[in-house]
């Protein structure tokens, strides 16, 4: 079942759940925060690929994927990420440029199920 839009956005604010002055004042987040590509395996064997794309300053880039379309990657203090594609959002932990507890968080998935990553 989709979520209503409500509802996804309610998780993605959830998510981010930090004061409304500390989200304005929060410089955009950079290739060194970011990385410049990601490698998702997805518990049915596919691997994907989000390589960054430029963005004008200030802006969040997006991140393009070997599949086709694009991304957007969020991470959320220090260790926490959400990855935002279309109809789906993917959400795990990040240690040490590794994501190994990746689920699906909402939406309309592809890849159902756990996922892992790899940033570089």
């Amino acid at each position: 079942m989709k979520p209503s839009p409500i509802r996804t956005l309610l998780l993605i604010l959830t998510f981010a759940s930090a004061s409304t002055a500390a989200i304005c004042q929060a410089p955009s987040p950079t290739p060194a925060t970011l990385g410049t590509k990601w490698t998702l395996h997805y518990a049915d064997g596919t691997t994907e690929v989000l390589t960054i794309q430029r963005a004008e300053p200030g802006q969040d880039p997006d991140f393009s994927s070997n599949h086709g379309g694009t991304a957007k990657i969020m991470i959320n203090g220090g260790n926490k990420v959400m990855i935002v594609a279309n109809d789906c959002i993917l959400s795990g932990t990040i240690t040490d440029n590794q994501v190994k507890d990746g689920k699906v968080m909402a939406g309309d998935c592809p890849h159902p199920g756990a996922w892992t990553a790899q940033k570089k």
